[in-house]
């Protein structure tokens, strides 16, 4: 109770004085108030640590750490300001969407076309067009296509080093610099049709029994023999994601990224690993 009453001090803090923000310019980020308030969200503490700090029990340290491996970094390493997650769903609760969260995007492309806009799928862009040090297009093959404003969703390492064809617009992401930055770890996923019901939870997590070593192995370029995982079954609660006494089931399993490594994931590996993991 005492480490859920000073993360949710923190959380609180963290709301009203930088997650409800829009910062337009670096002086509204950049200044002595917002300094103080960064300090006192305690940032430099390392999520294990700063749970290892209120709860002395390996499990429940494990159970609460594991959420900073959703954005690919270390329990031991990432910022403690990440142990919001848990506390959020322990006192907020996960809410779920009626037919799986694909339906958020087909709410988001219903309202966006009712707003009158379009959408190409399938389109493969080469190149984001720069000019005066403004993005002003977009070109697919041999065609330029020009707008308003251009967006990339895609990883920003990526839309630099593939997108951005001129150095000079790249800044200080130059490509050399992004072949050299580190990368979070990556996930191996299986998404399995099941012919029949099992009896689990909606979510369940699955930890290794060196669960440091585990870790430390995503970050070395090992493929843990021992791994860590989490499973999402939304047919526990949803029939409309399964047919009637079937179930699907979602696995991500944390593995070393692709970048900077010497892993090569062919057919047999994925087949093996995945064997391994049923």
């Amino acid at each position: 109770m005492a480490y859920l009453s000073d993360v949710y001090e923190r959380y609180l803090r963290a709301k009203k004085h930088f997650l409800y923000k829009s910062y337009r310019r670096p002086t509204e980020f950049f200044n002595l108030k917002s300094l103080i308030q960064v300090l006192k969200l305690r940032t430099l503490s390392s999520a294990y640590r700063s749970i290892s700090s209120f709860v002395k029990n390996e499990k429940l340290r494990q159970a609460l750490s594991f959420q900073t491996l959703y954005i690919g970094m270390s329990p031991y390493n990432g910022p403690s300001i990440y142990t919001i997650i848990p506390m959020i769903e322990l006192f907020y609760g996960v809410w779920y969407i009626k037919g799986g969260m694909y339906q958020i995007a087909k709410a988001m492309e219903k309202r966006f076309l009712e707003l009158g806009g379009h959408i190409y799928l399938n389109q493969d862009v080469d190149e984001i067009l720069i000019k005066d040090k403004r993005a002003y297009g977009i070109k697919i093959g041999d065609q330029k296509i020009y707008y308003d404003a251009v967006l990339s969703n895609a990883d920003f390492p990526w839309t630099m080093k593939h997108l951005i064809k001129d150095e000079k617009f790249k800044g200080k992401y130059q490509s050399k610099k992004i072949d050299r930055m580190k990368y979070s770890t990556s996930g191996f996923i299986m998404y399995l049709g099941l012919n029949k019901k099992y009896k689990t939870n909606v979510h369940a997590i699955r930890f290794a029994k060196d669960f440091k070593k585990n870790i430390s192995d995503l970050f070395k370029s090992i493929i843990p023999e021992d791994p860590s995982f989490y499973m999402y079954s939304p047919s526990q609660i949803d029939d409309s994601v399964a047919p009637r006494g079937k179930e699907s089931l979602y696995v991500l399993v944390p593995v070393p990224s692709l970048h900077q490594n010497d892993i090569v994931w062919t057919d047999s590996l994925k087949n093996e690993y995945y064997q391994k993991l049923l």
